[in-house]
């Protein structure tokens, strides 16, 4: 069979790719404060599995509604930030219990920076925009920055999405652009031999790093610096995760994002210490049957 790479994804392989927990968390803190179930229902709808980090959302999101003030975030880092400035902007009273790699993880927010700036506040969490976007979905009316980064961007348009398309419908469920673009970068690789992935977010700095396209020096230069804050400082996992899959040895990391590229560089024969750690983006079952297809495709 003659292989061709893609401009685009594949339709077949795209119902297992995970949607986008960054935007249906967005959502869901609007619909928080706005009283609604809408979010709860959508993630009920979605016909495949969830990643762990949207089971949160859909569960606390219950919760809160529901008048419960001890909200056990797990290890969703983006979804505590932005209900922990939810609550105080609008006197919820929750109290954010966390787990995992994020109950040792350092976070500079606190009440006080409810109301700073955007300037201020994406200097928080090795420049995070995570607080950032939780003030613009919490009313910040600061007009969107030029040049905004990925999240913050991606805030603002939820929240212009969530005026325009007032109802009582569930959302559409949105794939997550950034595990396509990877997905399809990864595709082509094994078609061809040629990797090419253009560095949008930081969220790229794995594929990119283990498929040899960046250095760290080149991720600090487009200010990745958050990249230090994650469930691991990824200017160093990343590095011991591809050195233990290229060498054949157990990778020990507990992090998503460079568990998910070295399946995919080095092939089913990779062994994890933590597999199960991918699931915090997207369902493991679901990575699996994506990669797998994927694989047989290119075979």
């Amino acid at each position: 069979m003659s292989l061709e790479v893609f401009t685009e994804m594949p339709g077949e392989f795209r119902p297992d790719i995970a949607i986008s927990k960054s935007w249906h968390g967005n959502l869901g803190v609007l619909d928080l404060i706005a009283g609604s179930d809408r979010t709860i229902r959508t993630l009920d709808a979605y016909p495949y599995e969830l990643s762990d980090d949207l089971q949160v959302v859909r569960n606390t999101s219950e919760l809160i509604l529901g008048g419960e003030k001890d909200i056990d975030v797990g290890e969703g880092g983006a979804w505590a930030r932005k209900i922990s400035y939810a609550s105080v902007a609008f006197n919820w009273g929750l109290r954010i219990h966390k787990s995992g790699s994020l109950a040792d993880r350092p976070d500079e927010f606190t009440a006080a920076h409810v109301g700073a700036p955007l300037s201020v506040l994406g200097e928080l969490n090795h420049s995070s925009s995570q607080v950032a976007s939780a003030s613009v979905l919490c009313g910040n009316t600061e007009s969107m920055p030029n040049n905004p980064v990925y999240h913050l961007r991606m805030a603002y348009e939820a929240v212009n999405y969530h005026k325009q398309h007032a109802g009582t419908d569930i959302w559409e469920h949105r794939i997550d652009e950034t595990l396509e673009r990877q997905g399809l970068a990864w595709l082509n690789w094994l078609i061809s031999g040629v990797v090419e992935l253009d560095p949008v977010q930081a969220e790229d700095y794995a594929f990119m790093r283990i498929f040899d396209i960046i250095t760290p020096e080149e991720a600090q230069a487009l200010d990745w610096l958050s990249l230090a804050g994650h469930e691991s400082n990824r200017f160093i996992e990343v590095d011991i995760a591809n050195q233990q899959a290229a060498t054949g040895e157990v990778v020990t990391a507990n992090d998503h994002r460079p568990l998910m590229i070295v399946r995919w560089k080095y092939g089913p024969s990779v062994r994890m210490q933590h597999p199960r750690a991918i699931s915090k983006s997207w369902a493991l079952p679901q990575f699996n049957r994506f990669t797998e297809s994927i694989e047989a495709y290119a075979a």
